[in-house]
């Protein structure tokens, strides 16, 4: 549903291993439990869709499988590597800070007619992590709105007095359109 992957890792020799996900450019890093299972969800970029699980014991996880629906699905992916303190927030269709339609992963669900899922496993070292907006265009209003995003970065200690860079995927009518940014965080 909603062209989501569902992600089933069973290595039992390997419990308690961190690893990255990799899928059209995203790259989110997780661990496996103490059974050496993981079972997550991954945002599909590509209809013939390549999910990869890169294990640093050398050993990589491969599934493929045909998404149905991605065309109906507009998905704007902000990531970045490390504590940088990245948000991803939306503004739907004139919307402002706090009303109904400001979609964040802070928001209450049912609040917009998109949602932001954040991936990866922020208690890992140097991690990649990724936040999601997804709007099916079946919610989207037939007028010419659209939906403003904005890209937040809070300064903390541990990005303070640097510079933090990240990327922002734009996957609209089937194309992938790809940003690099750089932000230089006050002290």
């Amino acid at each position: 549903p909603a062209a989501l992957m569902q992600v089933d890792i069973d290595a039992p020799c390997h419990a308690g291993e961190r690893f990255t996900l990799h899928h059209a450019g995203l790259m989110v890093t997780q661990r496996l439990d103490a059974a050496g299972r993981y079972r997550g969800t991954l945002p599909a970029l590509a209809e013939h869709a390549v999910a990869l699980a890169d294990f640093p014991f050398g050993q990589d996880f491969e599934a493929r499988t045909q998404i149905v629906g991605l065309e109906n699905i507009d998905r704007v992916i902000l990531q970045w590597q490390g504590a940088n303190g990245f948000e991803l927030h939306a503004l739907e269709f004139g919307a402002t800070y706090g009303e109904a339609g400001h979609v964040w992963h802070g928001a209450i669900p049912g609040l917009g007619a998109g949602q932001v899922l954040s991936l990866g496993d922020p208690a890992q070292v140097a991690p990649y992590l990724a936040q999601i907006y997804s709007l099916p265009m079946t919610e989207a209003p037939k007028s010419n709105s659209t939906v403003a995003i904005s890209v937040e970065a809070e300064v903390t200690a541990e990005n303070c007095d640097r510079t933090v860079v990240a990327q922002l995927f734009e996957h609209r009518r089937g194309e992938i359109r790809v940003q690099d940014l750089s932000l230089t965080m006050p002290d």
